[in-house]
């Protein structure tokens, strides 16, 4: 961490110690599909004082510095398989217990707190639209992934429909911003997913389930957009030279 700066890219922050991501979160500061701005930018974007929290991530990591795995240090083939089993089976096995909650919420409590169903609507879209996106990525770009990782150990490379894996690639980008822009827009209406007095076990449930369905969301989406997909498009390069 103290080779990072004001100057450098959020991306960098989390990528070095995944714990970052809990000050940045607490920010709002984009650390996924806007990971590429650097943490002045950003901070100034919001009114914030860049110093500030670049002291609060760095004494983050520093705290944590043996507990992170820094990713980008690993293979292509682990971190897609890590990604696979880790982030796409907690997806999955989240959306239908959170889907369960939202719609018992936006039963009870239309009238009490109109947003509710506001909520549901959102949730459901960014489910359909979740459920359609881990599919492309199961059966179509993380196997080339893995061609591309038997071709570099010396495996013939087979031809892909898709030309160039640039556009399954491009098209998952596209995806993760539209689901970034769904989870901005039920922390707003949550309110940063803060419960009313008098919620049920339920309402509360619900938030909680949301916020942390938002902070894995968050750190998957950072781990294909800043590291897997960037180190995929230059695999394939290479091996396109090299042929």
């Amino acid at each position: 961490m103290t080779t990072l700066s004001i100057n450098s890219a959020l991306a960098e922050f989390v990528t070095q110690n995944q714990f970052c991501t809990a000050v940045l979160n607490r920010y709002g500061l984009d650390f996924c599909c806007g990971g590429q701005r650097t943490l002045q930018a950003a901070c100034a974007s919001k009114g914030l004082d860049a110093d500030q929290v670049l002291n609060e991530l760095t004494e983050t990591a520093q705290s944590n510095e043996g507990d992170s795995v820094n990713w980008a240090d690993e293979s292509l083939l682990a971190l897609a398989d890590h990604i696979l089993d880790t982030h796409h089976v907690y997806v999955k096995q989240e959306m239908p217990r959170l889907s369960e909650l939202v719609e018992k919420v936006a039963a009870v409590y239309p009238l009490q707190y109109s947003w509710v169903t506001e909520l549901n609507m959102i949730w459901g879209a960014l489910r359909a639209e979740l459920e359609a996106h881990l599919m492309k990525e199961e059966q179509v770009l993380f196997p080339r992934i893995k061609e591309l990782c038997a071709a570099e150990s010396g495996s013939a490379l087979p031809s892909f429909h898709c030309g160039s894996v640039g556009a399954p690639v491009q098209v998952m980008e596209q995806e993760h911003d539209n689901a970034g822009e769904a989870l901005r827009q039920m922390r707003t209406i949550t309110n940063n997913y803060q419960a009313p007095e008098n919620a049920c076990t339920t309402f509360k449930l619900m938030l909680q389930g949301l916020e942390a369905f938002e902070a894995d969301l968050h750190q998957h989406v950072h781990k294909e957009n800043n590291i897997l997909f960037p180190k995929t498009l230059d695999l394939e390069q290479a091996l396109s030279k090299a042929v």
